[in-house]
């Protein structure tokens, strides 16, 4: 509005006083559209400045005048009541303890499944009393319980050997009896120290040492050639692995009986 107020005042000037007069009225009223101008944007800016300070000066006495905030009195929740004032208020004055947040209670599954199964301390030192076989004896078979199902099975599994371990006989002693011999029994009770426990292997060795009579050994093969060492060795090794050694001395025992026949 400022520029076409001017321009007309310019071409009115032109026309009625020439151009140089009217260049010098255009002068003078351009002085007077700028101070007006500056004049509008102060008073502009004071009237914002003036609505700015009103409103924080509510906002403050607003909040100052109440102890809480609006937000807060509307989110407000009632205080929990202590332990001491529910137990002050039951009906007859007993009382009830209560569970610690974030402390479950233990259920009634749980007392039991511990009660059931047996302390680490319980078989850890009975095992230390055992020989090197008999404790890899127990390590084999709880193994699939140890992998599979859990350390409570595998340590009922350990007592259970324990117990069974205990009531059956123990290892005998082998130290009388030649490398071959003791290697034939080890053969052949291995089924029982893997599978079964130490009471079987234990009962294994002890019914193999017994089947042995007091001179009962292993023929010597000294007279043989050593094709027929070979050969007789591979006939009997079935009897020595699966059988037993007193198994095995009646089969080389009886295969030197017959070479004995030959002419």
């Amino acid at each position: 509005m400022i520029w076409i107020f001017l321009s007309v005042v310019l071409v009115l000037a032109v026309y009625h006083r020439g151009f140089r007069s009217g260049c010098l009225v255009i002068l003078v009223a351009m002085l007077f559209g700028i101070a007006a101008l500056v004049w509008s944007i102060e008073n502009e800016s004071a009237k914002n400045t003036g609505h700015a300070s009103a409103g924080s000066s509510w906002d403050v006495s607003r909040w100052t005048s109440s102890p809480t905030p609006p937000d807060s009195r509307k989110n407000a929740r009632p205080a929990r009541s202590s332990g001491s004032d529910r137990l002050a208020h039951s009906g007859h004055g007993e009382a009830t303890a209560s569970a610690e947040p974030g402390v479950p209670e233990p259920t009634p599954s749980d007392t039991e499944s511990s009660a059931d199964t047996p302390s680490a301390d319980a078989t850890e030192r009975p095992l230390s009393a055992m020989t090197d076989s008999e404790r890899q004896s127990v390590e084999s078979v709880c193994s699939n319980d140890k992998i599979l199902n859990g350390p409570a099975a595998y340590r009922a599994c350990r007592a259970h050997q324990l117990a069974a371990w205990q009531k059956g006989p123990r290892h005998p002693d082998l130290s009388g009896l030649d490398r071959v011999d003791r290697d034939s029994i080890d053969s052949v009770c291995a089924s029982d120290k893997l599978l079964k426990g130490p009471a079987a292997y234990n009962r294994c060795l002890t019914a193999q040492w017994a089947s042995l009579g007091p001179n009962d050994h292993a023929p010597s093969l000294a007279g043989l050639s050593q094709g027929e060492r070979e050969s007789i060795e591979s006939v009997c090794t079935s009897d020595k692995i699966l059988n037993g050694p007193a198994a095995y001395h009646r089969c080389l025992k009886h295969h030197l009986q017959e070479l004995a026949r030959l002419p």
